[in-house]
């Protein structure tokens, strides 16, 4: 039942809203542990990554190889590793570039039918460069909200619609429609009313007084470098398809994230706090889990749905924040800001309905094929 209101026409567009909600429950515990335990964001990231990648990565292991081989970077170079963890029956496959047939294992049907792609170094080498896009946006939009307002970051990372759109659009010919332009205008508006900006509305909250203009200058800089390398990152997964493996998208992320984090916080001497608290724990497991939901349905999103539409209706965050704040901080939303929200919910409605799908390419009809 799930996988085929997945696999309809509007299961991308389900997908981006769970992974917007998701990304909302993690981003409200990943502010409690900041403000509340006193741990800085590089902990938070760091936790989270090193929670996430051992089960995975035991996954993979023991029941899903085909997403380690989309991350062997060397061609066929660890064939007897795999093969241990593989019963299943051996089969013929001629390399032309290694002479005579050898015998490596049938890993599943699937990935056997998706062009070998678990086989491709290649490919492989740009699943990693990836997940080092997004790390280094990872890093460098928490690191944005240190030097300026978060309103102003917001503002700022919520038009990576537009690079990425330009990017889909130059590199991969995805065309945007007017309608499709038109709901990204609209929900852009729409945020800049909701968190209002200092840049734009001026100083509206008492908390921008604490940064210098030099320190916010950095901060929409680091801001708009992450917004145009999450545009990067989505485009790259775009150009990856459906026949990449989504574990082998959010294994490779988290090992990178948890080495690079590592040795920032070990250079920076910065102390990790909190962790003899059972409740921190349980809030940290939370958040690696709500995390992984979050990024698990936003990249089979972008598998199914142009880097365009997927950003758009990833203005939803901003309507289940405010839900979140109305729930859990009890602040009512002026009738302004209101109507900014129905505006996002109408233009992003209004994008999937009056928009028609656009073709799948013919590697991922194959990959539906298979699957089915």
């Amino acid at each position: 039942m799930l996988s085929t209101i997945l696999s309809g026409r509007y299961g991308g567009c389900i997908l981006i809203v769970w992974s917007s909600f998701f990304f909302v429950g993690m981003d409200t515990i990943a502010q409690n542990l900041i403000r509340e335990v006193g741990m800085s964001s590089e902990q938070v990231i760091l936790m989270r990554m090193m929670l996430t990648f051992p089960p995975i990565l035991a996954s993979a292991y023991f029941f899903r190889p085909e997403i380690l081989w989309q991350l062997n970077i060397f061609p066929s170079s660890f064939d007897s590793i795999f093969a241990r963890n593989t019963k299943l029956p051996l089969h013929a496959d001629v390399d032309d570039t290694a002479g005579p047939t050898e015998e490596r294992p049938l890993l599943s049907a699937a990935t056997t039918a998706r062009h070998d792609y678990h086989h491709d170094h290649v490919r492989a080498r740009v699943i990693w460069a990836k997940s080092l896009l997004a790390t280094a946006a990872a890093v460098m939009g928490y690191s944005a909200f240190g030097y300026a307002a978060l309103s102003d970051i917001i503002a700022i990372f919520n038009t990576r619609v537009f690079p990425a759109a330009i990017l889909c659009w130059l590199l991969l010919g995805e065309g945007i429609t007017w309608k499709t332009g038109l709901a990204a205008l609209v929900s852009t508006g729409s945020v800049l009313v909701i968190v209002q900006p200092s840049f734009i509305f001026g100083d509206t909250e008492t908390q921008d007084d604490a940064h210098s203009p030099d320190g916010r200058y950095l901060g929409y800089a680091l801001a708009i470098i992450t917004t145009f390398t999450q545009a990067l990152d989505l485009t790259v997964m775009r150009k990856l398809g459906k026949g990449v493996q989504v574990g082998s998208c959010l294994l490779s992320y988290a090992i990178t994230a948890s080495f690079f984090c590592f040795f920032y916080v070990c250079a920076a001497g910065i102390q990790l706090v909190g962790l003899t608290s059972p409740l921190v724990w349980l809030k940290l497991v939370t958040l690696s889990s709500v995390s992984f939901g979050s990024q698990c349905c936003c990249l089979m999103a972008l598998q199914r749905e142009t880097a365009a539409r997927v950003s758009i209706l990833s203005y939803s965050q901003i309507v289940f924040a405010v839900i979140a704040q109305i729930i859990f901080q009890g602040e009512s939303p002026s009738l302004v800001k209101i109507s900014a929200l129905v505006a996002i919910m109408v233009a992003g409605v209004g994008s999937i309905v009056f928009e028609k799908p656009r073709p799948q390419s013919e590697a991922d009809l194959k990959v539906d094929q298979t699957e089915v």
